[in-house]
């Protein structure tokens, strides 16, 4: 299994996990964060963090994209709003569209 040879430092088996995922992960990470750069930025955090980390990581998942999406997720999660205060805030236009009821005339 690519998590176990992994697990144990084999550069290849981290390379071919990173190919492997690299795009389903960069189209995932584009849904929460439609900054492309700060999704490619999470990634190239998360994949040396994971190795350095390999380890220390106790489970084996059984679903690896599953899990590489969570990881993924958090990172987006704590990297999205350093990025609003790096950048002052956020400017973004959001689509607001009322609703009218016939009760509420």
């Amino acid at each position: 299994m690519i998590w176990t040879h992994f697990k144990s430092g084999d550069q290849e088996a981290f390379a071919t996990l990173y190919n492997l995922h690299v795009d389903y992960l960069y189209n995932y990470g584009t849904k929460i964060c439609k900054d492309g750069e700060t999704v490619k930025d999470a990634m190239q955090e998360l994949f040396p963090e994971l190795f350095l980390k390999r380890e220390k990581i106790k489970t084996t998942p059984e679903n690896l994209k599953f899990y590489l999406i969570l990881a993924l997720k958090r990172c987006l999660i704590k990297k999205i709003p350093s990025e609003r205060k790096l950048s002052g805030g956020v400017n973004e236009t959001v689509d607001f569209e009322p609703e009218y009821s016939i009760e509420y005339h």
